[in-house]
């Protein structure tokens, strides 16, 4: 990757099981389950290939919790997003990447 040589550490991710989060019937789950296994067979292949870190979205912590996501249910709400960046942290120390200020999951806005 372009952005490694200057000293970048890439971040990708893993997607979650959507039809945890999303209530959907039993085909259409199963159909979005497969793809989303695909997906992250693509992803592992990538983060494997070029050495980037990969945050699994299925093992964070309370992924699952409905306070973890928006009122649609497809975007992370504040919590969500806190819970994100922390995974990401955890990746960056693990690299031995300097963190400057740790995340905090208490949430401080509307929506959380």
């Amino acid at each position: 990757m372009a952005l490694q040589p200057g000293g970048a550490e890439v971040l990708i991710t893993r997607f979650h099981d959507h039809g945890r989060v999303f209530r959907l019937p039993g085909p259409l789950r199963r159909a979005l389950r497969y793809r989303v296994e695909q997906l992250n067979d693509a992803i592992d292949d990538v983060a494997a290939l070029r050495g980037a870190l990969c945050l699994d979205l299925d093992l964070i912590p309370g992924a699952y919790d409905p306070a973890a996501w928006s009122v649609d249910r497809l975007h992370p709400s504040e919590r969500g997003h806190r819970m994100l960046a922390a995974g990401f942290v955890i990746l960056l120390a693990g690299a031995n990447v300097a963190i400057l200020h740790p995340v905090e999951l208490t949430c401080s806005g509307a929506g959380s």
